[in-house]
């Protein structure tokens, strides 16, 4: 995933540092247990709805319904030269600045929030388990309180930086993240929340509760 877009007046909250469970289990390795197979479309965002969906069996049910999964683009669009002079020079050339990237972001926020806002809520359990189901409310629940999103009708597949907004949220995927961490006590650092947020929700699930499995989650 590209780095987080910069922004001129928002700054990232101290995050203290945090190993995943016991330091046998990495990100890439809970990633790992759950394979996705998607396809694309022509217009360049990654549609999942037909594609296939391998699970360790525990975790995760194939979607029965066709619904595509939340998606960033995969041709992401790059500040211009303009914009990056205009990061160099303060106070007004950060509010410039400012105005370019939302030009560039906002048409993707868009897209994807109309896409999300249509999608009706789906009758199936994902989650087989206590632990899963209640990780995943409680990173849902969070998601849609700091990122405004219209309900709480995610996926497994749906893409847990889409969720959080990491690259169009001009900022609430801080607030997400501190809601995320104060509701099952755990710290990630910068740098783990940039690991994750390239996951699916599926794999975000399986990543914490490796973690609580190891005695790490507030219970």
């Amino acid at each position: 995933m590209s780095a987080t877009p910069w922004r001129p007046f928002a700054s990232r909250r101290a995050l203290g540092a945090w190993r995943f469970g016991d330091g046998r289990h990495s990100i890439k390795e809970a990633s790992h247990a759950s394979v996705r197979v998607c396809r694309h479309n022509d217009c360049g965002w990654a549609a999942g709805g037909g594609g296939t969906v391998v699970t360790d069996g525990i975790s995760m049910m194939n979607n029965p319904s066709p619904i595509q999964p939340l998606r960033f683009p995969l041709y992401w669009p790059e500040p211009s030269r303009l914009e990056l002079i205009l990061r160099c020079i303060p106070i007004f050339g950060w509010i410039a600045a400012g105005v370019l990237e939302r030009a560039r972001l906002d048409p993707i926020a868009d897209k994807l929030f109309l896409q999300f806002e249509a999608r009706i809520e789906q009758s199936p359990e994902y989650w087989s388990d206590k632990l899963r189901k209640r990780i995943s409310r409680a990173l849902i629940d969070s998601c849609v309180k700091a990122c405004c999103w219209p309900h709480s009708h995610f996926i497994p597949q749906d893409s847990f930086g889409v969720m959080i907004k990491s690259r169009t949220g001009n900022g609430c995927e801080w607030d997400a993240q501190f809601r995320i961490e104060k509701a099952l006590g755990i710290v990630l650092t910068g740098k783990e929340w940039q690991k994750i947020a390239d996951l699916t929700l599926d794999e975000v699930v399986d990543v914490l509760a490796m973690r609580s499995e190891a005695g790490g989650l507030r219970g």
